[in-house]
């Protein structure tokens, strides 16, 4: 399926073309065009201009907040999407969670199987991640082979239940190599509190506190912060 700001772009690309054309054919055949075919060229050739300024602006958005490895919102993105949702949580006075989920022993995939081999895996992993979540959640590579999602309205007893289901699920799903080899992954994950007591950078900070006493704990493990 085509885009469709690609489509638009077309449509007034191709209207552009027959006015040149026409204008061309004038000039051809009289020496000059006639005043109103020019100022139809001139009107189209300003719809169309703007069309690609609208286009570049959304597309060049859309690329600055995009992780283009797992295509996935990048930290630029992040930021914006729990500052909406901070203030959402203000006004409602409702209850949301953080969870950072850290690949185990990824640095030891790249050193025996490569990079391209490592950006597959994180490209599988938060493939996995995206379409196991609520539409009403998001999730977000926050940098290397860490990952953030948000819960929304969800406590943290309620998403620890979800995020071992996700632990469980990412064991489970190995990673194909070749035909006789695969990789298979564990991850670790801590999650905090996200609400209207708590700064945007305490909930992620006190997720990462979590994370942190996970990989302690032997990975491959939830942990709850208690704060």
């Amino acid at each position: 399926m085509k885009h469709i700001d690609f489509i638009n772009l077309g449509k007034k690309h191709k209207q552009l073309h027959y006015a040149a054309c026409h204008l061309v054919k004038e000039f051809k055949a009289q020496g000059r065009p006639n005043k109103t075919t020019y100022l139809e060229f001139k009107q189209v050739e300003e719809v169309f201009l703007e069309e690609i300024k609208n286009f570049l602006h959304t597309n060049l958005s859309a690329f600055r907040n995009t992780d283009h490895l797992t295509e996935l919102p990048n930290r630029h993105a992040l930021d914006i999407l729990l500052k909406q949702e901070h203030s959402r949580l203000l006004r409602e006075k409702k209850q949301s969670s953080v969870v950072m989920l850290d690949l185990d022993n990824f640095k030891s995939i790249n050193d025996h199987y490569g990079h391209s081999v490592g950006d597959d895996v994180l490209k599988r992993f938060a493939e996995l991640l995206s379409t196991n979540i609520r539409q009403c959640d998001f999730v977000a590579r926050y940098g290397g082979e860490e990952f953030l999602i948000y819960f929304a309205n969800t406590d943290c007893n309620a998403t620890f239940t979800i995020a071992e289901k996700l632990r469980i699920l990412i064991h489970q799903n190995p990673i194909i190599i070749t035909e006789n080899e695969s990789i298979k992954l564990t991850c670790s994950l801590g999650i905090a509190s996200f609400n209207d007591s708590k700064t945007i950078k305490q909930s992620i900070a006190d997720a990462d506190k979590a994370l942190y006493q996970a990989k302690n704990n032997g990975r491959n493990t939830t942990v709850i912060n208690e704060q």
